[in-house]
C-alpha cells in the first residue's frame, strides 16, 4: 500500500511540475520500471556468471551490485524514453540517465536500510517486496523526472 502511495504522489507531483500529461507521465514510469527491472536482473545475472568465471568469489557482492544498478540505470532510461518518445514528448536524455541512476542507487540499497531501520527477520516476505519494488519503481521514477525536466 506505501509503495503504491508514494506513486501517486510522485506522479501528482509530477503532474504539476512538468508539462506532461498524467498519462504520459503514468506510461513512462511503468514502461521504465519494466524495463528497468529486467535490465538489472539480467545484467546482474551477467555480473555473477563474470565474477564466477573469474573465480573472484570475494567480491561477488560488490560486483553484483555494480552491475545491478548499470542495468536498472540503463533499462529504465530505455524505458522512459521508448515510453515518452512513443507518446510525443521530447525529453532531456542526459537528465534521464542521470535520474535512473540516481533512484537506482536508492532503489539496489532500499532493501539493506529498510532491514535496518525496522529490525525485521532475514526473508521477511513484506520487505523483500517493497525491496524488489525499489528496485523496479525509484530508477524508473528518477528517469521519468530527468526526462521530462526542461532543457537548459
Amino acid at each position: 500500500m506505501r509503495v503504491i502511495i508514494c506513486l501517486a504522489m510522485a506522479t501528482v507531483l509530477g503532474i504539476g511540475a512538468f508539462a506532461a500529461t498524467p498519462l504520459t507521465i503514468g506510461a513512462e514510469i511503468l514502461g521504465g520500471a519494466v524495463v528497468g527491472f529486467t535490465g538489472a536482473v539480467l545484467v546482474g545475472r551477467l555480473g555473477g556468471a563474470l565474477v564466477d568465471a573469474a573465480g573472484l568469489i570475494e567480491l561477488r557482492t560488490p560486483v553484483v551490485v555494480g552491475f545491478m544498478i548499470a542495468g536498472a540505470t540503463g533499462g529504465a532510461s530505455l524505458g522512459v524514453i521508448g515510453m515518452g518518445t512513443l507518446l510525443g514528448e521530447e525529453g532531456n536524455v542526459p537528465a534521464c540517465v542521470l535520474g535512473a541512476f540516481l533512484g537506482g542507487l536508492a532503489g539496489i540499497f532500499a532493501e539493506p536500510i529498510l532491514y535496518t531501520l525496522s529490525g525485521s527477520e532475514p526473508l521477511d516476505p513484506q520487505l523483500e517486496a517493497l525491496g524488489m519494488a525499489a528496485v523496479a519503481f525509484l530508477p524508473a521514477i528518477g528517469a521519468t523526472i530527468g526526462f521530462n525536466h526542461p532543457l537548459p
